[in-house]
């Protein structure tokens, strides 16, 4: 099954593309949610996918992944620098097959992916304290560039 969130203005186009394909009733359309609905989406969730066109980090990749569930990204220009071979997988911009093929490869190797693992690597990457030593670096080394 597939869950989908969001109003965009393709949502009326997709619905009616599930009716054509016989899916409608594998696919969940929610709209737009509370981050507290979507949380409990994860938790009941066996992998996570987001086919952006232009990312430049991509905060619901590391929702997902804090959550341990393994994403399925495009190369679009953040997903990029942390979405790796043990936490998904990554695919070309706008290439439908590629996905496709991903996300059915995600669904079969599900079990290969250690949920514990992806939830701890992630959080430690992107947690408050780690996130403020990186910023206190940089603020650092500005002042010392602009010392010099």
């Amino acid at each position: 099954e597939l869950t989908v969130f969001g109003d965009g203005i393709k949502k009326t186009e997709l619905e009616a593309l599930c009716e054509t394909l016989g899916v409608k009733e594998r696919v969940h359309f929610k709209g737009h949610q509370p981050r507290e609905c979507i949380a409990q989406e994860y938790a009941h969730s066996d992998a996570f996918v987001l086919a952006s066109r232009s990312e430049t980090f991509g905060v619901s990749f590391v929702e997902a992944m804090c959550a341990g569930l393994p994403v399925v990204a495009t190369k679009c220009g953040g997903p990029e620098s942390f979405v790796n071979e043990q936490n998904g997988l990554l695919v070309p911009v706008n290439d439908v097959d590629s996905l496709a093929a991903a996300m059915n490869e995600i669904q079969r190797s599900r079990q290969s992916f250690d949920s514990a693992g992806i939830k701890e690597n992630v959080c430690r990457a992107y947690s408050a304290q780690t996130i403020a030593e990186k910023l206190k670096d940089i603020y650092k080394s500005l002042v010392r560039h602009n010392d010099d």
